[in-house]
């Protein structure tokens, strides 16, 4: 049985991370009854108290948002999910998309400059600042970017966190989630949504400039991305032991890769379902 909570799915959706893609399984099996939540402020967090007080939730099964906190065990949503992604790869697909897609870096701006631009920011080890459980104290001392890889707890039964190089893998495990918790348990996608190209969500090591590499990285950019790789290892571990779990593991994952080969032949199907754009979201101050 669910538990009688608000919502029955949080989306934490971590910038660059498959996002957009896993939004729009939601909107294939909870259709109209997907909410997405934003701050009007794009690097201020929002608080899942002030998200529940101040919103009707009654209507929806899903909430989405880019900047909501991780709630605690038994508040606010049933299961909350996210998704991490190598950091090394993460930053360069954000490098990518703020300078060549949203135009907010002049053409000319390198690699090397931005990350020296989000050295000592919120940004340094976002993933980990992005998960991390923030209560009170993390919202007075560091509107609620505050960094503490270690309250991120693996083991929470209501807590699911998948990784993008291993993306149908980690839908497969969900689903089992979902099964467990009387929901809508098809969660195949027709195609990687908001990437860069059409191929599989997967770990991309290209370099994007010539001033930096993966090879030769100094010590300010490793340290922007230690606690994030030690994350993203330990998402690794937990979808492994979760895996050994699922019987027929194997079988259930080729079932899944076939539903989504059939749903992206269903071209109706697909162009029915969308992800909501930023101009029906909602924003709170």
């Amino acid at each position: 049985m669910i538990k009688d909570l608000p919502l029955k799915v949080l989306h934490l959706h971590t910038f660059k991370c498959a996002g957009t893609t896993f939004s729009w399984i939601l909107e294939k099996i909870f259709s109209s009854q997907v909410l997405y939540v934003e701050s009007s402020n794009s690097s201020a967090r929002l608080s899942w108290q002030r998200v529940e007080q101040s919103l009707d939730l009654q209507p929806y099964r899903a909430l989405t948002s880019h900047l909501i906190d991780c709630p605690p065990p038994g508040e606010l949503a049933a299961l909350k999910v996210s998704f991490v992604r190598k950091p090394w790869d993460r930053y360069q697909s954000a490098f990518r998309f703020v300078r060549d897609v949203q135009h907010k870096l002049p053409q000319e701006t390198s690699f090397r400059h931005y990350m020296e631009s989000q050295y000592k920011g919120i940004l340094a080890n976002f993933q980990s600042r992005h998960l991390s459980p923030q209560g009170l104290q993390g919202f007075q001392f560091r509107q609620g970017w505050q960094l503490r890889p270690d309250l991120i707890d693996m083991d929470r039964v209501d807590l699911f966190v998948g990784v993008v190089e291993r993306f149908d893998e980690s839908l497969v495990a969900l689903e089992h989630h979902f099964q467990a918790l009387g929901l809508p348990s098809d969660l195949s996608y027709a195609a990687p949504l908001n990437t860069r190209s059409p191929g599989a969500l997967a770990s991309d090591s290209a370099v994007v400039a010539d001033d930096v590499s993966l090879d030769s990285m100094p010590s300010w950019i490793l340290n922007m991305l230690e606690l994030d790789q030690s994350l993203w290892i330990r998402a690794c571990q937990s979808l492994d032991r979760q895996i050994v779990e699922i019987p027929d593991f194997e079988g259930k994952l080729n079932s899944f890769r076939e539903r989504c080969l059939r749903l992206s032949s269903d071209c109706d199907l697909v162009n029915s379902i969308s992800v909501q754009p930023p101009a029906r979201w909602v924003y709170l101050d």
